[in-house]
């Protein structure tokens, strides 16, 4: 059975359990209960944030439940999903890994992000990675500088 879990954060950047649900089925439908009955139990507030993998059924329960709410990427789903291929770059281009981490990591606004990653495939000679490209063209739903207003 699928495992919801809903964690945040506190003032001191520690995590906190908010609620966790066992889950019959990924369904859009299923994933709008859930919403909805986690909003009851937050007293009807709606987070302000919710990182969730790269799922549609997710997606499209929170754009009917949580309608101010930012939805984003988490990075580790997003990163996680390319790891066979950033693991082959990484033997190709030695330092490409943490070049990679520290253009995602660092960066505060995205003008920065932007010349980042333009510098880091200028050095490796990568422009034409189509894992790079991917990783970039969704960029704003996982990459930190471009939310980080919100917080």
């Amino acid at each position: 059975m699928p495992l919801a879990m809903f964690v945040g954060f506190n003032n001191k950047l520690q995590n906190v359990v908010f609620g966790q649900a066992l889950l019959r089925d990924e369904r859009a439908d299923t994933f709008e209960w859930l919403f909805k009955q986690f909003r009851a139990c937050m007293g009807g507030t709606d987070p302000i944030v919710i990182f969730t993998d790269q799922d549609s059924s997710i997606e499209k329960a929170i754009n009917l439940v949580f309608e101010k709410t930012y939805h984003r990427y988490c990075r580790w789903h997003v990163t996680n999903k390319f790891r066979n291929e950033l693991n082959q770059f990484n033997t190709q281009h030695p330092g490409l890994s943490e070049t990679l981490t520290s253009v995602i990591n660092h960066p505060l606004r995205p003008i920065e992000f932007e010349q980042a990653w333009a510098a880091m495939l200028d050095k490796y000679e990568v422009h034409e990675s189509k894992v790079l490209m991917k990783l970039y063209d969704e960029r704003n739903m996982w990459v930190g500088a471009y939310f980080k207003e919100i917080f």
